[in-house]
């Protein structure tokens, strides 16, 4: 019975998806964000999407032309959510951004947490009364953003939190040695020793490598190629990381 129970067992599960796996966002840094209260997250959600209208948010004008996406026609739901399983390997809250069009357009902005820093559990919860006069705790260190959606909508989101919450908003750039450094260690994953076929094709389809193009400094020629991408199948990929 124990090797009939055995040898009918099924394979284990493969992991949970993320809404971070198999899609592309820009990055972008964040200093703490000043008075965040995720007891008015509401109330984020409702002044975004105002934005994102082109209504006024405290009297001020804050988009005179609303691009074809933010036509308040099409927005269905803007939501402002705690998540605490991102990467199902780690434990931390992230704080996750929804608008939704009528159409099925999607904005979606993740800020992210420094989980790497510390053991203890990186969240988000309600804080304690009276403990905004403590020191430092008027003050929420999300780091990362994580931006996926139309370009217009991006930048509001950007100059939102940087005028309610008063942080500062730059650019991410990652080192090409931290880069080949992720690329392997996820190669060295996916190719370990004991790992089915199965298993590398559902956890590597195809690898896009793609690189940026100079910008070209004639105009007549301006935007005439800004990437290349190159695409390996699972194969000709396992075959590169043996040799």
């Amino acid at each position: 019975m124990a090797a009939t129970a055995a040898g009918s067992a099924s394979p284990s599960p493969p992991p949970p998806s993320s809404i971070l796996h198999n899609t592309s966002f820009n990055l972008t840094r964040l200093t703490p964000l000043y008075s965040f209260n995720t007891t008015r997250l509401q109330h984020y959600a409702r002044e975004f999407r105002d934005i994102v209208k082109g209504d006024v948010l405290r009297g001020v004008t804050v988009s005179t032309q609303p691009s074809d996406r933010a036509r308040s026609s099409f927005i269905r739901s803007c939501e402002w959510t705690i998540q605490n399983d991102l990467i199902p390997t780690e434990t931390f809250d992230s704080l996750v951004i929804k608008l939704q069009w009528e159409d099925g357009g999607v904005f979606l902005a993740i800020l992210l947490p420094n989980f790497t820093s510390s053991t203890e559990t990186v969240s988000l919860g309600k804080r304690k009364r009276g403990s905004s006069t403590e020191s430092g705790t008027e003050f929420t260190p999300l780091p990362l953003l994580l931006i996926r959606g139309p370009q217009p909508v991006s930048q509001q989101f950007i100059t939102y939190l940087t005028t309610r919450f008063d942080c500062r908003a730059t650019e991410f750039n990652v080192s090409a040695s931290v880069l080949g450094d992720c690329l392997q260690g996820y190669l060295e994953r996916v190719f370990q020793e004991d790992a089915t076929p199965r298993a590398i094709e559902r956890n590597l389809k195809m690898l896009e490598l793609v690189f940026s193009t100079p910008e070209p400094t004639k105009s007549k020629v301006k935007g005439a190629l800004k990437r290349i991408t190159l695409q390996f199948r699972t194969t000709d990929v396992q075959e590169l990381y043996r040799r």
